[in-house]
């Protein structure tokens, strides 16, 4: 996968989402990702990079209310465990 670098909070962020899907299925909302991913920021924080997350391709948004959803990039095998070898990542091998 080759891109932008992604600052550590973007690849924190990312990671939370693509983590947080992984558990439940569903499009992960702003207000969630900003509290678990431990940051100290507001979820219009949290909006405004992932809206730079998915102008680059790693998430879309099924619809205007929802969540955002990480795309077949970032669900990629070979992308979770760059994250993981990350020490900013909150992604702990299971």
């Amino acid at each position: 996968m080759t891109g932008p670098a992604l600052s550590d909070r973007t690849r924190r962020i990312l990671a939370t989402l693509v983590r947080s899907y992984i558990e439940t299925g569903e499009p992960v909302a702003s207000a969630a990702l900003a509290q678990k991913a431990g940051l100290n920021l507001s979820s219009a924080t949290v909006r405004n990079v992932l809206a730079q997350l998915e102008e680059m391709g790693y998430v879309w948004q099924p619809h205007t209310s929802a969540g955002r959803v990480p795309t077949s990039t970032t669900s990629n095998p070979a992308f979770v465990i760059r994250s993981r070898h990350s020490a900013s990542l909150p992604f702990q091998p299971q």
